[in-house]
């Protein structure tokens, strides 16, 4: 599909001259007074719609394309914070772990499991 140019003002300029050597200067000043001020004044209001609506089209294409860029980097922070909770799950549990087969008792594990847990809330932020 293609577009229309707009006719360019010395276009119509050219035109208007030729028209007004048709006509006399009554039946010109009539004609340029009733239809090419009003088109050409319609027109240059047209154009300026056209530029204030690509303006916002701009701001509106940049802002989105802003905000996708720092939704997948957050993603991606998102994972890489998740696999270091499970990674630092892993490493106390192993020493929780550790701890009961080492001690005598269930103190030393009990005590230790509890910091775990502590920790792993305080790391996925339900802790306090």
């Amino acid at each position: 599909m293609t577009s229309l140019e707009p006719i360019p003002d010395s276009a119509l300029k050219r035109l208007g001259g030729e028209l007004a050597q048709l006509l006399d200067d009554d039946q010109w000043n009539n004609t340029e007074k009733r239809y090419l001020l009003p088109a050409l004044k319609e027109q240059d209001a047209l154009r300026a719609e056209v530029e204030a609506l690509t303006k916002k089209l701009n701001t509106a294409n940049a802002n989105h394309e802003r905000f996708e860029r720092e939704w997948y980097l957050r993603g991606d922070e998102i994972e890489a914070l998740q696999a270091r909770i499970a990674e630092l799950e892993a490493a106390l549990t192993e020493i929780a772990n550790y701890a009961q087969e080492r001690s005598q008792g269930p103190t030393v594990f009990d005590a230790l499991w509890d910091v775990r847990s502590k920790a792993l809330m305080a790391l996925r932020g339900e802790w306090t």
